[in-house]
């Protein structure tokens, strides 16, 4: 279970704890809390500006710890000084960049009990050529294709000159490019859906993690689709990759000459096997995130057998779900 996880899972009054070389933290709250041996008992260090119960953590020494909730930027907390240094996630992501990008890998992780695979690709000139074969057996691994053979060193670090803007980008509806025909075949999806069946037994294509909000509501949120503005598109779509149950991954990892990883991934829903609009990027197991279509169209472009673009009846019902959740809001 994920810090977060637990953090949700928790009562508002009991201590979590967390542990960095030999000192052991507490969280609570918004506060956070150091063990001590001596006398037995937690003391307070520092009130932290949100709830540690929203928290990303990863203890970076004994002194320095850091939190990221996938947005903006990261919050690193050195015990020795009692400080919290504010990082802008572009920032971290151009350090990495500032070092030459030695391999990259290609995986598709399963949530569930089959296999998950890597595929290396390593630079020779102007390329970086896959070196690990892969086994692929269609019977077993129907939705899974070969990494690609190549991948040109131009687009990489093109790519990477291009990603700390894309890390705040907001998507828009005209980007999406959807057509007349979108629409009417996700109206008539929406129109023949079960929505008594949530979520485990649900099939087909669902935005609906946890309950439905009932299809007058959803064909009419539908209609009003154009009209959603970008922050609520990508507020909303962070909430629905919060909510969904996934299957599998499908992610592209680069290791820089300092060792450094950094990875973009995207999941893919249990019900339908189609992926969410958000991208998890990890550098070095700290989270970010984007929803950036930039990104989206990168990695179509370089394993477009990989990454298959989703369909688009599903996006606009995510984006419907989104209009039905602000209205529940105001409600």
């Amino acid at each position: 279970m994920s810090l977060l996880d637990s953090l949700a899972n928790d009562a508002e009054n009991k201590i979590f704890e967390r542990h960095a070389g030999r000192q052991k933290f507490g969280f609570k709250g918004r506060e956070v809390l150091l063990w001590n041996d001596t006398t037995e008992q937690w003391t307070p260090w520092i009130t932290l500006p949100w709830s540690t119960r929203s928290l990303y953590l990863k203890a970076v020494s004994e002194n320095e710890f850091v939190y990221s909730d996938g947005r903006d930027s990261l919050q690193y907390f050195y015990l020795d000084r009692r400080q919290l240094v504010t990082v802008p996630s572009a920032v971290a992501v151009k350090k990495f960049a500032a070092s030459v990008i030695k391999e990259i890998q290609f995986s598709y992780i399963n949530g569930g009990c089959g296999p998950s695979r890597i595929v290396s690709c390593l630079p020779n000139g102007e390329y970086f050529y896959k070196t690990t074969r892969d086994n692929y057996t269609p019977s077993l691994y129907s939705y899974w294709e070969p990494a690609p053979e190549k991948v040109e060193c131009g687009v990489i670090a093109r790519f990477f000159e291009q990603l700390p803007g894309m890390l705040y980008e907001t998507p828009a509806v005209a980007d999406m490019q959807f057509t007349a025909a979108d629409y009417e075949r996700c109206r008539q999806h929406l129109d023949t859906m079960s929505y008594e069946e949530r979520p485990a037994n649900l099939r087909g294509y669902s935005p609906l993690p946890k309950k439905s909000f009932g299809k007058n509501r959803m064909l009419t949120a539908l209609d009003e689709v154009a009209q959603l503005e970008g922050t609520a598109i990508k507020d909303g779509l962070r909430k629905t990759n919060e909510n969904y149950h996934f299957n599998f991954a499908h992610g592209i990892h680069f290791i820089n000459s300092q060792g450094s990883r950094l990875t973009i991934s995207q999941n893919y829903i249990d019900t339908c096997n189609q992926p969410v609009g958000v991208w998890h990027i990890y550098l070095d197991g700290i989270i970010l995130s984007s929803v950036s279509p930039h990104i989206d169209k990168f990695a179509r472009e370089i394993a477009p057998a990989v990454f298959v673009s989703p369909d688009k009846t599903f996006i606009l019902q995510q984006l419907a779900w989104i209009i039905c959740q602000k209205r529940k809001k105001r409600a």
